[in-house]
């Protein structure tokens, strides 16, 4: 018996976009265990059914191709929007009584289970939206769109860099063939202009996943965030094991304000929020901790919750607390272990720091990792070690 490890990706997700990965690191942490990874690249900003769908069918191709055998186990780890279509892929399985799911295993980290208030904010701010989306089209040469100095300076005028914006930079580094007379070097560059075109493309024609994301109630139980039980039925009667992981980021707003403000931060707030200066962390991050820390998300009842190592946390978690991109209070499940990790969103895939290529793949890229969101929020290697080794633990 073999156990197979599925990484699903979160909202804007793929497996690879150009040459880079979303899941940083992953592989070598496994060493000599006894798991089969499986990368699978769904579509970035589609509705959650889409994208379950889409899994279902990926699930069903490793089974017909006896990749996936009888016998072995399936553990499908979703990051962020990623673990929503696992919940609802598990859904649609149950409903046609579809046997993979005696040899399921779930691992959630960093899950809006009862949405994010950066939903709600990007639905509120769609023009936003429009202009990044035009940006990235602009910095990495496809399309036309708001000029890329308009991206940049985003990072230069608020303190700290911003080291998404070089990711954005070293996108561009991909299309560039190294050395530029080598056929495979060219081909590579060829498939990476491929993957961003088709990645925008794709962002650009389906971006629903917003709405099943916002946490605003609406009396919908066929949305996820709004009908939690409805899963945690079906993973109790299947006998389904689940391990969930919370990310938390330190706040870079008083905390005085955030109790007394839970309202949705306006554009000017916002704005205000990304240029202050907050010890070691950037633009992005901020803009995206104070677009998370106001909105209509509200925690419900609490499990009691440990932080990854043993050490219990003490009191409940605030409405405000996230990660930059989801509430924490949102990733907590009723069943199963949750663990607490003090990390931001992007942190615990293992984007916490800036890695040098140096060959690591191919062409001109500057950077083969970087750190998403500067949150200073001490994830380390031993951290991401720590979380992964117990995440394989709890597959196998």
């Amino acid at each position: 018996m073999r156990t197979h490890l599925v990484l699903v990706p979160g909202f804007g997700g793929f497996d690879a976009l150009g040459q880079l990965h979303y899941y940083n690191g992953v592989t070598a942490l496994r060493g000599k265990l006894p798991l089969a990874l499986h990368y699978f690249d769904n579509l970035p900003t589609a509705a959650v059914d889409t994208r379950a769908k889409r899994l279902r069918r990926y699930l069903a191709k490793l089974v017909d191709r006896n990749i996936v055998e009888s016998g072995d186990r399936v553990v499908l780890v979703g990051h962020s929007t990623g673990g929503l279509d696992i919940r609802r892929v598990v859904r649609d399985l149950d409903a046609d009584n579809d046997s993979i799911l005696d040899r399921l295993r779930l691992a959630f980290l960093s899950v809006p289970h009862r949405g994010t208030n950066i939903a709600d904010w990007v639905r509120a701010h769609w023009r936003s939206r429009q202009v990044l989306i035009s940006s990235f089209r602009q910095a990495v040469g496809v399309g036309l769109g708001v000029p890329h100095s308009l991206l940049a300076a985003f990072g230069w005028v608020a303190p700290g860099h911003s080291q998404l914006f070089d990711a954005v930079e070293d996108v561009r580094c991909d299309f560039e063939p190294l050395p530029p007379d080598d056929q495979l070097a060219q081909a590579d560059a060829r498939h990476a202009r491929a993957e961003v075109n088709l990645w925008l493309d794709d962002t650009d024609h389906d971006f629903l996943a917003i709405d099943d994301l916002a946490s605003e109630i609406r009396g919908d139980q066929n949305r996820l965030v709004e009908s939690l039980d409805k899963d945690v039925e079906i993973w109790t009667r299947r006998k389904i094991e689940v391990r969930s992981y919370a990310t938390m980021a330190p706040p870079t707003l008083p905390t005085d304000e955030l109790d007394r403000d839970r309202s949705q931060r306006s554009l000017p707030a916002i704005l205000q929020a990304m240029h202050a200066d907050v010890g070691n962390t950037d633009a992005v991050f901020r803009t995206a901790f104070a677009a998370c820390a106001g909105g209509p998300f509200r925690a419900s009842a609490q499990p009691s919750l440990t932080w990854l190592g043993g050490k219990p946390h003490g009191s409940p978690l605030e409405d405000w607390q996230n990660d930059g991109i989801v509430n924490t209070a949102s990733m907590l499940l009723p069943v199963g272990k949750t663990f607490l990790v003090s990390g931001d969103h992007a942190d615990i895939i293992g984007h916490f720091t800036q890695v040098k290529n140096e060959g690591r793949i191919p062409g001109s890229r500057t950077y083969s990792a970087y750190d998403l969101l500067g949150s200073n929020a001490g994830f380390t290697p031993e951290t991401f070690a720590v979380v992964w080794n117990d995440l394989f633990e709890f597959a196998i």
